[in-house]
């Protein structure tokens, strides 16, 4: 089973042990239509338990026994509240609690397993990953997708110009998958391997706030590919002696930059890697 799928079990089971204390307040209260109602919906809920843990695991398996169990049990509760044979209403709780969670220790119990998604660009940098994607691919409790995504080159006013996508450029026993058919809010992957900032950067951070790990990290990879952010980060937050440097927004912030800095000077754009867009100026007339 899947880990989000797990939890997502381990979540409804908590709802569960919520509404069988609502149970018993409306026996207490001698509401019990009220209370019938609930159980049903209890019932339901645990047949759709049942339901996921099959889908995951196939049939036969101890916690899909417990679940029927737990089933099994609300209706005789049922039975016992609108006859009248048992309204105590801390006996049926502690009754129904007891039953869904020896089916939560159950699924508890079954094999997690992962989903690693890897996001190169490249084909001449897929090597910075392959070890990682490897010992992925070589778990049994992990499917690990390498999905190469397509990156653009730029004009010199920023525009997107040449399209490149090289998935038929990765070694022949890596298996691709195109990246129009994996869809990652649906899949919810538990890991997220991106090539450092070859997509946007801002997206990792939405996936780590639904619980989805980001190698290394979101900040990190977001760190790679925002140059100002690192270079702040070394220089104002952690006080790390840097080369001098400044920031500049057209030609003229340039020319006053360069004035304090002096030459040679490296111009790097603010986002950017691997070296491209940068440039060294030697003196003032280049």
């Amino acid at each position: 089973m899947r880990k989000y799928q797990k939890s997502q079990c381990i979540e409804m089971i908590r709802t569960l042990e919520e509404a069988h204390s609502e149970i018993a307040k409306y026996i207490e209260k001698k509401e019990i239509d009220t209370a019938s109602s609930l159980l049903g919906e209890c019932q339901q809920a645990a047949i759709s338990l049942g339901n996921t843990v099959e889908t995951t695991e196939g049939e036969g398996t101890e916690a899909v026994s417990r679940l029927e169990a737990y089933c099994e049990l609300i209706y005789k509760i049922n039975e016992e509240i609108v006859s009248g044979e048992n309204t105590n209403p801390r006996n049926v709780e502690k009754r129904l609690r007891k039953t869904i969670l020896s089916a939560q220790s159950c699924i508890n119990a079954l094999p997690t397993k992962l989903e690693a998604v890897f996001l190169p660009y490249k084909a001449s940098m897929w090597d910075s990953l392959e070890s990682i994607w490897m010992a992925a691919d070589e778990d049994p409790n992990c499917d690990a997708y390498v999905i190469p995504i397509p990156y653009y080159d730029r004009n010199p006013d920023g525009s997107f110009a040449q399209i490149h996508y090289e998935a038929v450029d990765f070694p022949d026993y890596v298996p691709i998958t195109h990246y129009g058919a994996f869809d990652l809010e649906k899949h919810q992957p538990d890991i997220i391997v991106p090539e450092i900032e070859a997509i946007r950067t801002e997206r990792l951070f939405d996936f780590e706030k639904k619980g989805i790990q980001v190698v290394p990290s979101a900040r990190a990879v977001n760190y790679t590919m925002n140059r100002k952010a690192i270079r702040d980060l070394a220089a104002k937050e952690l006080g790390v002696k840097t080369a001098d440097y400044r920031y500049a927004k057209n030609l003229n912030e340039l020319k006053e930059a360069t004035a304090i800095i002096g030459f040679p000077c490296v111009i790097k754009p603010l986002m950017s890697s691997s070296g491209h867009g940068q440039s060294v100026v030697k003196k003032a007339v280049s």
